[in-house]
């Protein structure tokens, strides 16, 4: 048979069973008129054999009850309720509990006929047949009623016959009530069927059906222990698989045919029943099991050795629903059966194709078994139902099936056994190579042996040197709690030697019994657990210990030993206990201290509680305080109070100040400090308000007096310098004039005038440098001053600085030196040359000044974070404390020594100053006294300047405020300005006016905490009014007043 052909008989008989299993016979079929009985001895009749079926002779009447009687359906009444059998097509009623059948027998013949009937469905049936004279006949036997209780104690293929004698030439009325077993009927047995057998050899064909049948199971059960023999012999699973199956086949003969019944287990029908399901759901597993090993599905088809495997298991469910209704359960076995049959035929197709030759006989085999089933069902259509041979050809397959596999299974393991030769072959040429790699691999596991025993003596010495000389207390314990090993430790720690512990336990040394038992616990838990442990305790000396046992692995992965280390943590508790300490005593000042405290959540704006000096403030009683929005106490809107503490909860400003509201309607200025504190989980903020309402009234009278000192100063200032500019012309008249005489062109000049002239000289150019200071202080100060940056080598700049004044006022008797370190030989510094040489030389000019003869100036430098630090260092008269504080203001000269002899101006160094603020560093002075030299250091940033080229800059708390008209245009340009409300405008505007500068910058900064969105605009401000632009703030801000 070619693969065409096998794929073409799989798919006709596949189809037939399909059909057949799916209640094909129960289709629609035209209705033909119902014979009124059957009729025996009929002239053209075949001989009498049988079976006959009696399906259209039967009428049948529901018992919906169940409780009628033979002399009920019998009566008048009851007669003309009978219908014809259509249960065929309709099916049993689903109410019914029972139904009685009538059928008329007219034996025709000479004879007196012996009848054999069969009924379906058989779970109880009683027969009844009324003769002319005497009692009527009841014979009583079903698949449920005990087999010692049969009248008629005969079956055939499973189903009871009953016997009835019907006398020549009469017509005889027989009625057969059926009890209904709902739960157990099965597609075949949903419609109620009858066959007659007029052979007068029933009684032998039984019993050689029964001869054949002890045969046919004889040989099952011979080949079952035959095949397990077998298996015990070769131990080959397939084997074993195959052997219980045969062996289930057996006994499932042996239930199916009513043997167990009659033999077995008489008494117990229902259990023979369900035992027939349980066997029909138990052979297929073996069977499945033994397909899985015989074609090798694991290997060579694994997907499909997964999808067996699911089948295989599936049997639950059928096996579930027997359980519950064991009729559906037999509709759901056979569909099962269909399932896993059609799979294992189309895989052991696939595994032929594959090449394996024993997947040919395994085919043959169960194509014999579908074959016979098909030639059984199609026994009543072919009409040779009275067959011995097509009564057991279902067996005969299975014969054929057992006899084939066992073939093929012989075939399999000679197949086995040469590719397990062919395999040894291989193997064994493998096994030398392997044996030579394997040599050479324990040549080098030998070498990594000895370096990895090396590697770990060596570890073992580190831990032994790091844990003799640890601070912490070290400990190795094994299973039983022994001590493996201490450090010295221990010894500080116990009182106890260290050679007293090895190989004893805490409780053989002696330690208290609760601390034995923490121990112990510990040390199970990590040797069970696998995982570090912690444990706590104080030791009777009052010591806290933290102990960490972590577990040691051995390479297998098991835990070997427990190591533990302990940290003295007796500070750590005290600092706990005085937390806790310290926290009452916060609680207590909270509640009785004089200032007003109060404690907010910061996310929702509601105060959580408050002391007793709010509760007096305010006017609030303590209960009214829990749960208060803040808004009720400060009116501002609530996104601004949230702002403000937001700042407060993520930033270090911790200050502010608002407008209270008082519980009787009073406004009181007040200032808050708020600090961030845990509170149960969360974080909330601590405020303390201190009540400045006197206060600021005093704050506004000293500003009002502090802006009329700034106005007079600036006006002192403005009239400087317009005497400067008036003085320099004549200033420069009487310079020329003097050089003039002193150049002795008009004339010589004697000593007198000469000294005259001298005199003249010296004085006007002290009051021009005098004059030029408070002129370049006055811009410094009061004007725009452009910085414009470059690169300077710094080297360069130290070197004609150092030039500069070696030229012109170095004494012959000073020393004058420059170093630098390696790293800034090279380095370039981003600042504006002309001023910073003009700071050097300023601060050379003054150690050169106040440097007595034999003295050092030396100049270095240094990189600190993005800072380049100059410093000038001198060893000359030094400068006390006292002074060093007034020593940058305006006009201030040390009275002291050699200062008192050296003419000065005292703007010097405040010019100088002003210089390197300009660049956004800093200047300072550094002296330990009178007579210790001095230096001064100035820093000029290098992250930040390097971005302000061209650009003035001021600096004012480490800030950058841009004071160029063209780089303000350009920033604001790029963010659309938000301005405040027309009151704010309005009282802006009316500050400007009145050049109020500080009381501008106040206004400032409450409008960037009221709302984010005037950032722009104060800072936009902040900037004019930090160069006192008053002028412009004006402008600006009518400007948007006109636009309102």
């Amino acid at each position: 048979m070619n693969i065409r052909h096998f794929l073409g008989l799989n798919i006709l008989v596949w189809g037939y069973l399909i059909i057949f299993c799916c209640g094909a016979a129960s289709a629609d079929v035209p209705v033909r008129a119902q014979p009124s009985a059957f009729v025996i001895g009929q002239q053209g009749q075949v001989a009498p054999g049988g079976p006959y079926s009696l399906d259209e002779m039967l009428t049948i009447l529901p018992d919906v009850n169940g409780d009628w009687t033979l002399d009920d359906v019998t009566s008048a009444a009851f007669t003309d309720r009978f219908q014809p059998n259509e249960t065929a097509r309709s099916g049993l009623a689903a109410d019914a509990r029972a139904y009685w059948v009538r059928l008329n027998i007219d034996n025709r013949s000479e004879y007196d006929e012996a009848v054999f009937l069969q009924f379906v469905p058989a779970f109880v049936v009683d027969l009844y047949l009324r003769p002319p004279s005497g009692e009527p006949i009841h014979q009583h036997a079903g698949l449920f009623v005990p087999f010692a209780e049969w009248t008629f104690p005969l079956s055939d293929f499973r189903y009871p016959l009953f016997s009835v004698t019907i006398p020549k030439l009469t017509t005889q009325t027989l009625y057969a009530r059926l009890a209904i077993e709902p739960r157990w009927l099965n597609a075949a047995e949903r419609q109620i069927t009858a066959t007659i057998r007029l052979s007068k050899t029933v009684l032998r064909d039984v019993a050689n059906f029964r001869y054949v049948l002890g045969v046919m199971v004889g040989l099952f059960l011979g080949l079952g222990l035959y095949l397990f023999v077998v298996f015990l012999s070769v131990r080959d699973r397939a084997y074993l698989y195959f052997s219980i199956y045969v062996l289930l086949y057996s006994l499932l003969d042996i239930v199916g045919y009513g043997i167990a019944l009659e033999w077995l287990w008489p008494g117990a029908p229902r259990w023979n029943a369900f035992s027939l399901l349980l066997l029909m759901l138990l052979i297929a597993p073996p069977f499945i099991s033994f397909s899985q090993l015989y074609l090798q599905t694991q290997t060579v088809m694994p997907r499909l050795h997964r999808l067996l495997t699911l089948i295989k298991w599936s049997y639950l469910v059928p096996f579930g629903v027997v359980l519950i209704a064991p009729g559906r359960g037999d509709d759901l076995i056979q569909i099962w059966f269909i399932v896993a049959s059609l799979i294992l035929l189309s895989i052991a197709v696939k595994s032929w194709r594959q090449g394996f030759q024993p997947a040919r006989i395994y085919l043959s085999a169960n194509l014999a078994l579908l074959l016979s089933i098909l030639l059984y069902n199609l026994t009543p259509i072919l009409g040779f139902s009275g067959s011995l041979f097509l009564g057991y050809c279902v067996d005969l397959g299975v014969l054929i099936q057992i006899i084939l596999s066992a073939i093929g299974l012989a075939q399999r393991i000679t197949i086995m056994r040469q590719e397990k030769d062919r395999t040894q072959t291989t193997l064994l040429q493998l096994a030398q190579e392997h044996t030579r790699l394997i040599q050479e691999q324990n040549r080098l596991l030998e070498q990594e042996v000895a370096e990895r025993t090396y590697a770990l003596q060596e570890s073992e010495e580190r831990f032994r040197a790091l844990a003799e000389n640890s601070l912490d207390t070290i400990m190795r314990f094994d299973r039983e709690y022994r001590h493996l090993y201490v450090n010295p430790v221990v010894e500080t720690l116990t009182g106890l030697p260290v050679n007293a512990f090895p190989g004893k336990t805490h409780a053989e040394l002696g330690f208290p019994t609760r601390l034995v038992a923490l121990w112990e616990e510990s040390i199970d838990s990590v040797f069970t657990s696998g995982q570090p442990h912690r444990i706590e305790f104080e030791l009777p000396t009052h010591i806290w210990l933290d102990w960490l046992l972590i577990p040691e692995r051995a390479p297998d992965g098991t835990v070997r030993t427990v190591l533990a280390s302990a940290r003295d943590i007796t500070e750590y508790k005290h600092a706990v206990e005085a937390l806790r300490e310290s926290e009452e005593r916060f609680r207590n000042m909270f509640e009785r201290h004089s200032a007003v405290m109060l404690l907010v959540n910061p996310e929702t704006g509601r105060i959580i509680t408050a002391n007793q000096a709010a509760v007096n403030y305010y006017g609030y009683s303590a209960e009214a305080f829990q749960g208060m929005p803040i808004t009720q106490i400060n009116h501002l809107p609530f996104e601004n109070i949230h702002a403000a503490m937001q700042v407060a909860t993520h930033t270090q400003q911790n200050y502010f100040q608002f407008q209270h509201h008082l519980a009787d309607g009073t406004v009181r200025e007040v200032e808050v400090y708020s600090t961030p504190i845990p509170f149960q989980g969360q974080q909330m903020l601590f405020s303390i308000i201190h009540d400045i309402t006197e206060r600021k009234r005093v704050e506004e009278a000293l500003l009002q007096a502090k802006e009329a000192a700034e106005f007079a100063n600036l006006s002192k200032t403005n009239f400087l310098r317009s005497v400067s500019h008036e003085l320099r012309t004549p200033l420069n008249h009487i310079l020329g004039f003097a050089r003039i005489l002193e150049s002795q062109t008009s004339g010589a000049l004697n000593p007198r005038q000469a000294k005259y002239i001298a005199t003249i000289l010296a004085s006007s150019d002290h009051l021009l440098k005098l004059i030029e200071d408070i002129l370049m202080l006055s811009q410094l100060d009061f004007e725009k001053t452009d910085v414009y940056l470059s690169d300077i080598p710094l080297k360069r700049l130290l070197e004609n600085s150092v030039k500069t004044i070696r030229e012109k006022d170095l004494k012959q008797a000073l020393t004058l030196t420059i170093k630098l370190p390696p790293e800034l030989e090279t380095a370039t510094i981003k600042a504006d040359q002309r001023k910073l040489m003009q700071v050097l030389f300023q601060l050379l000019t003054n150690a050169v000044k106040f440097t007595p003869d034999g003295g050092a100036i030396v100049v270095d430098a240094e990189c600190n974070g993005e800072d380049i630090v100059i410093r000038v260092t001198d060893t000359g008269i030094g400068i006390a404390p006292e002074d060093q504080e007034h020593i940058f203001a305006p006009f201030y000269q040390v009275r002291s020594g050699l200062a008192n002899k050296t003419p000065g101006t005292g703007l010097g160094l405040p010019i100088a100053r002003r210089l390197v603020e300009l660049h956004g560093g800093k200047l300072w002075v550094s002296s330990t006294g009178p007579g210790a030299g001095s230096c001064f250091s100035f820093s000029v940033p290098q992250g930040v300047a390097s971005q302000m080229e061209n650009a003035y800059q001021r600096f004012d708390d480490s800030s950058i405020v841009f004071q160029d008209a063209e780089a303000l245009s350009a920033t604001s340009a790029e963010v659309e300005i938000t301005p405040p409300p027309r009151a704010d405008l309005e009282a802006l505007h009316e500050m400007a006016i009145l050049g109020k500068v500080f009381e501008i910058q106040e206004h400032l900064q409450r409008l960037e905490v009221q709302d984010a969105r005037y950032k722009l605009f104060a800072r936009k401000v902040w900037v004019l009014a930090k160069a006192f632009e008053v002028q412009q703030i004006a402008t600006m801000v009518k400007s948007y007043l006109d636009q309102l």
